[in-house]
């Protein structure tokens, strides 16, 4: 009796030690021993053949299962492998503009995945889009993402999940772009409400957060191309004070959202909040030595111009015409030369308008 129950612990534990294996990270070496322990019955207790023959179909039972499971899981193993090689393959073709290429590499790549959701799958999907929005095609780069969220969907990931509204995220900027602005709003709006639930039931992780920052901020600037600036600027707002709680974000994503914040203000009426954020922005621009400068400097100008001081006006514009020149930004430059003959054109006109002096 005591020689039984040793052989069955000792089964027992040999089965618990690989089940424990059999996870995501189960590695070439796991695989090999337990194959060895399948083909190879000597390396179990002899004591188990020779005790019970009762207890053999239960081990060969077990053992077969274990094996179709490991097959599988190798099967799988091997997709996400040649996966993994098409996008390789196609990133190089990326950089070297063979996009045609590129496109048919990571057509492969799904073919390989068909009926299954893989490792890797969803950065096809992604780079697929991202070729047909650059090529003009947001119809198909639409087509793409939808295929990619109901692949996610399936493969029992909650709603609520970061990639999935990552994914959702990027579709509701491709709606806006293709005019269909009901349903952007619709995806911009869920995108947020998700994650704030998330943050506020305790997720705090970077990836949570910057979600949430980045989902905010799109709906800011949809909100802003629609013209509902008072909702654009509560966005802008609230992406701003989440970023200092995100380590992974740096200067230039709050430089750019105090900018957008700095255009709700003035855009409300707000012309000292306009300045208190574009002066700050401004200020993380310097220490990045951010090209952008001189847009935030004819910005602020603007502001002067519309309070009515102009000397601060032509200082700020005459910075930008002069940074916008060592930048060879034509655009910039021309915004900065107008602000400068509005403001002599009001001068001009204020000096008409004095009466002269009599003797």
């Amino acid at each position: 009796m005591a020689t039984y129950f040793k052989c069955i612990w000792q089964i027992k534990s040999k089965f618990v030690t690989y089940t424990k294996s059999l996870g995501l990270g189960l590695g070439k070496t796991c695989k090999k021993k337990y194959y060895f322990l399948l083909r190879n019955p000597t390396s179990f207790p002899k004591t188990v053949y020779v005790s019970f023959s009762f207890f053999s179909w239960a081990v060969v039972n077990v053992s077969a299962d274990y094996k179709k499971d490991l097959q599988d899981q190798e099967n799988e193993w091997r997709k996400e492998r040649i996966v993994s090689q098409y996008i390789s393959l196609a990133e190089v073709a990326i950089k070297e503009g063979d996009m045609d290429k590129a496109v048919n590499l990571l057509g492969k790549a799904l073919k390989v995945s068909e009926n299954t959701c893989i490792i890797g799958i969803t950065c096809v999907y992604d780079m697929l889009a991202t070729i047909a929005f650059k090529k003009g095609n947001v119809s198909e780069a639409s087509q793409l993402l939808e295929e990619a969220i109901a692949k996610l969907s399936e493969s029992n990931n909650k709603e609520d999940k970061n990639m999935l509204v990552n994914f959702s995220l990027k579709l509701a900027r491709l709606y806006e772009s293709d005019g269909k602005f009901d349903l952007a709003e619709l995806g911009f709006r869920n995108c947020v409400a998700i994650q704030k639930n998330k943050y506020l039931k305790g997720a705090h992780d970077d990836e949570t957060t910057t979600l949430w920052i980045n989902s905010l901020f799109w709906y800011g600037k949809f909100l802003a191309q629609s013209k509902r600036y008072q909702e654009a600027k509560q966005c802008f707002e609230s992406a701003y004070v989440l970023i200092p709680h995100v380590k992974s974000i740096g200067n230039e994503q709050a430089m750019v959202t105090l900018y957008n914040l700095g255009e709700m203000s003035f855009a409300t009426g707000d012309n000292e909040g306009a300045l208190k954020h574009l002066l700050n922005a401004v200020i993380i621009g310097k220490s990045l030595k951010s090209p952008d400068l001189p847009i935030y400097y004819n910005k602020i100008g603007l502001v002067y111009l519309y309070r009515g001081i102009h000397n601060e006006a032509k200082r700020w514009c005459t910075n930008g015409l002069e940074a916008s020149a060592r930048h060879h930004n034509k655009s910039v430059k021309k915004e900065s030369e107008d602000c400068l003959k509005e403001i002599e054109r009001l001068r001009t006109s204020k000096t008409k308008k004095q009466p002269s002096s009599t003797s």
